[in-house]
């Protein structure tokens, strides 16, 4: 080595060497590559959300360059769905558990190992730890439990590979593939641990509803694999997972995050000089302006509001995607005892619940799979509780949730003695109009495709405008949903496409869409309103919505529901005596009247013993003996909340009932029965003798009032209809009568009646989404 170094002339002196050796110190600038050249504008940027893919999408902006962005949060807190508490000296994970995939592969990781968040030895999991225990307060035997888990782990691995398979067979739901094949596998166990081994599967089945946060029978089994799961097993934070927020909440601007910013309205789609291409509406009336919009809202918010939320609405395949994804509910129960009364990292008590047990879910408890001690805590249970009882949980008080996770550990345990738990802290994520629940999941009709069509921009790829809205979250990243590390990943994408938009267009997108700019614009601002009004209103509605989305001025104008345009159409479309009657009194604008017009009975879907009086509201049934007819309305529902008034107008008869059918429903029967409720395709409430019908079978009575009243001829009862909670309830006299139907199909349901008393007569007025509270 020295005589490589050296001058031809003599060797090279140590000296020589050392300064050779010299560690070298970098003091140029090293540009990143995406950095955004800092001498050209910055395009606006909005992100409506503070959890993991807003504050990503934020710090990747603020990385390269782009700053002038504002991150809208409805919550005093970042991190959304992270939510970390302290309860005595150890930390409750709320929301996010852990690290899913412990290893450099996961972005979620890397952030936390990062930050020193992590310490080893690592904190893993240990699912296969624990007792298996009954509902009657038997321990089942370690071989046997032991067993019967491996099994079924076997059974998941073969639910998950069917996805991969593409075989273009149907294996119809999660619970359906699951439970043939367990009573498949119980062949294989001795005779005398049969009961034993199908107990720990079936219980485990209920653990498998956490991972989806509903109800098995509403997962896909042919979409479950498309999950992928990082290596490195689940790997929890000690301090708190909100941890992981701290370095990208660092290195935002100041006061770029602003809080308790709940948003009402996305207005978007805009794009004359005149106007920002998008306008971002807060609930306290702040607006902000905006050339990209990134919406990170929760699937769950999304199919509970986007209808109301973007203006103009989203188009269909997004609204599809919305509709078909399944969106689950978990929340987490922390017990605090004084003094504990199981031995430490023993493991969880895990339930295993019967299969007869888990077919009748009359109480939320059965929601609850396993309870598991809190790690680096001597005194913490942590009990986990999916699916529609998630949400039942949240109805109960402190004291009824301490009472019933009491009862269920002193039942499964065998002990009656076991203490009272001395503090309690549970999550509601349900009900919290923020989240609207836990995180995504593939149902029955979900694909891959409406995670992509979800994630995709508007307007897309295909149009002349440059992308306004950017959607992010877990919902939208294929393979990764669910997870904290899909959500830290879509923020990164939409930035990445805001980031590479900037590059093209060198600096904020350009606002003119049309080819003839102008044109269309200064007809919009130069037409008086009485020239629009006549205009418009002779426009078809199709043609009117369109209108409204040329330019703000006539969307506000066609978005005032009384003035003369809507009156004109409603002097031509309804009859005056409709307009004239109190029939309508519900429905004050003219806009509302024409709606509920489309919304009526229709005289091509009804009886042939029922006819559509000229009001265009009122269905009469004819006087003919022995005969139960029925008529829908002419729009059914598959998404959204829908509220629509149903009066009875003359004599009940026997059998009055009204709720919603789908279009297989019968119209037409012999003999006086309740005619809507007597198959799978119909749900009703018979006025006659208060109980709810359903698949021929009556369902109860309804509502659960002790002596309830009779309906009283022309009473207004009002139906409600939720697709997005798959539940139908009523009103009578504005006081709420409770749910009546859970579970509904995802299919279009229709307002329905079925009348058997002669010349009776039933109106239906639709008012549109109900008013909550």
């Amino acid at each position: 080595m020295l005589k490589l170094f050296s001058s031809d002339k003599g060797g090279g002196s140590k000296k020589d060497i050392a300064e050779c050796t010299r560690p070298t110190k970098f003091e140029t600038c090293q540009l990143d590559p995406c950095m955004i050249d800092p001498c050209k504008p910055e395009p606006t940027v909005v992100i409506v959300g503070a959890g993991m893919a807003g504050l990503s999408a934020a710090h990747r902006l603020a990385q390269c360059g782009l700053r002038n962005f504002t991150v809208l949060e409805a919550t005093d807190r970042p991190g959304g769905r992270i939510h970390s508490c302290w309860l005595g000296d150890v930390v409750a994970e709320m929301g996010a558990t852990w690290i899913e995939g412990g290893c450099v592969a996961n972005p979620v990781f890397t952030l936390a190992a990062q930050e020193g968040l992590l310490k080893t030895p690592l904190l893993r999991p240990e699912p296969s730890r624990g007792l298996f225990c009954t509902s009657d307060g038997r321990a089942i035997d370690l071989p046997v439990s032991i067993a019967a888990y491996h099994t079924f782990r076997q059974i998941e691995q073969q639910a998950a590979a069917l996805f991969a398979l593409g075989c273009g067979r149907t294996h119809g739901t999660l619970l359906n593939f699951m439970g043939v094949r367990i009573q498949q596998e119980l062949h294989n166990f001795p005779e005398e641990q049969r009961y034993d081994a199908a107990r720990v599967m079936y219980g485990m089945t209920n653990c498998m509803r956490c991972r989806c946060g509903d109800d098995l029978s509403l997962v896909s089994a042919d979409q479950f694999g498309s999950y992928i799961e990082i290596p490195g097993g689940n790997i929890r934070v000690p301090l708190g997972y909100v941890g992981v927020l701290a370095p990208l909440l660092r290195d935002l601007p100041s006061c770029c995050v602003r809080y308790c910013k709940p948003v009402n309205c996305i207005r978007w789609g805009t794009v004359s000089d005149a106007y920002p291409r998008a306008v971002v509406k807060c609930i306290d009336g702040e607006e902000f302006p905006a050339d990209y919009v990134i919406v990170t809202l929760s699937l769950g918010v999304l199919k509970n509001q986007h209808a109301k939320l973007f203006l103009p609405g989203l188009p269909a395949e997004k609204v599809e995607a919305i509709s078909k994804l399944g969106y689950g509910h978990v929340n987490k129960i922390f017990l605090e005892y004084a003094r504990p009364f199981w031995v430490w990292r023993e493991g969880a008590i895990k339930l295993a619940w019967s299969a007869e047990e888990l077919a009748d879910r009359c109480d939320w408890v059965k929601g609850v799979a396993n309870v598991e001690e809190l790690p680096n805590s001597q005194h913490v249970l942590c009990a986990w509780v999916c699916g529609r009882e998630a949400t039942d949980m949240e109805l109960c008080s402190d004291e009824e949730v301490v009472e019933s996770m009491t009862t269920v550990l002193r039942r499964f345990t065998g002990d009656p003695t076991l203490p009272y738990p001395a503090n309690i802290l549970r999550s509601k994520w349900c009900m919290d109009q923020c989240f609207a629940g836990a995180y995504s999941y593939m149902a029955m009709d979900s694909t891959v495709g409406h995670q992509c069509d979800l994630a995709s921009p508007l307007p897309d790829s295909c149009e002349a405008v440059p992308p306004i809205l950017l959607f992010a979250g877990e919902a939208t990243v294929p393979g990764h949903y669910s997870t904290v590390h899909g959500a830290r990943l879509s923020g990164i994408r939409e930035a990445e496409r805001i980031i590479q938009l900037t590059k093209r267009y060198n600096g904020p997108p350009k606002k003119v869409l049309t080819k003839s700019p102008g044109k269309m614009d200064d007809i919009a601002l130069r037409a008086s309103d009485h020239v629009l009004e006549v205009i418009f209103s002779y426009l078809d509605l199709h043609t009117l919505r369109n209108c409204s989305l040329v330019c703000k001025r006539w969307y506000c104008f066609l978005n005032d529901e009384n003035n003369d345009v809507w009156r004109m159409h409603c002097i031509r479309k309804l009859a005056q005596e409709a307009l004239s009657s109190d029939l309508l009194s519900s429905v004050p604008t003219y806009k509302s009247k024409l709606r509920a017009f489309y919304h009526a009975w229709n005289p091509n879907d009804c009886s042939r013993n029922i006819y559509i009086k000229p009001n265009g509201f009122t269905l009469h049934r004819n006087p003919v003996a022995q005969s139960t007819d029925a008529c829908r309305g002419k729009i059914g529902f598959r998404h959204g909340r829908h509220a629509w008034e149903v009066i009875w107008e003359g004599p009940l008869g026997t059998v009055a009932v009204i709720g919603i059918a789908t279009k297989e429903a019968p119209l037409l029967c012999h003999g006086y029965v309740a005619l809507l409720g007597s198959d799978e395709h119909s749900w009703g409430w018979n006025l006659v003798d208060n109980h709810l019908l359903h698949n021929g079978d009556p369902q109860g009575n309804y509502p659960l009032l002790n002596n309830a009243p009779k309906y009283q001829v022309g009473e207004r009862i009002r139906v409600i209809l939720d697709c997005d909670d798959n539940t139908l309830s009523f009103e009578k006299n504005y006081e709420f009568l409770g749910v009546a139907f859970r579970g509904l199909p995802d299919k279009r349901l229709y307002p329905s009646v079925s009348a058997v008393y002669g010349n009776t007569e039933v109106s239906m007025v639709y008012l549109g989404p109900p008013l909550d509270g």
